[in-house]
């Protein structure tokens, strides 16, 4: 009776795992991403918390966009998004809206990644500062609705 008992313990974990794995892995397809995420950025060693929305069309084509808003509101539009490595993707934009400071977030590079909750990612990205160094943006995005 024990025996059966540890085989169906052993078969309930494997079945568990496979379908946390094949969740997580729906979850991080391509077209999962597809749109709207809302939450917060900031950048590294700054105080202030800025709401953050990134909007994801398709892959490889040039309709997402990011806007943050802080002390100013930037908009970085014609973005796409490729599959990086592991289960990152990486996503780039061809134009900013809001000063200088947002043209210098559009040639910077972003890592989109799934976060530690369901429906959820995070992000990296490091851009050009006004003094010639690098700066960088880290947030957390919850999918909308």
């Amino acid at each position: 009776m024990q025996t059966d008992r540890n085989s169906l313990a052993r078969s309930l974990t494997w079945l568990v795992a496979t379908a946390s794995i094949a969740s997580l892995a729906q979850a991080t397809a391509g077209a999962d991403l597809r749109g709207q995420w809302v939450g917060n950025s900031q950048v590294d060693g700054a105080h202030s918390v800025s709401r953050t929305t990134l909007t994801l069309g398709a892959p490889d084509a040039e309709d997402s966009s990011l806007r943050i808003e802080g002390n100013t509101s930037c908009l970085l539009s014609h973005g796409k998004y490729a599959a990086g490595s592991g289960d990152a993707w990486s996503l780039t934009f061809k134009e900013g809206r809001g000063g200088d400071a947002c043209e210098r977030m559009a040639r910077g590079t972003y890592t989109v990644h799934p976060g530690s909750k369901p429906r959820s990612l995070e992000f990296e990205a490091t851009y050009p500062n006004s003094d010639g160094g690098q700066n960088q943006r880290r947030g957390a995005l919850s999918r909308y609705p």
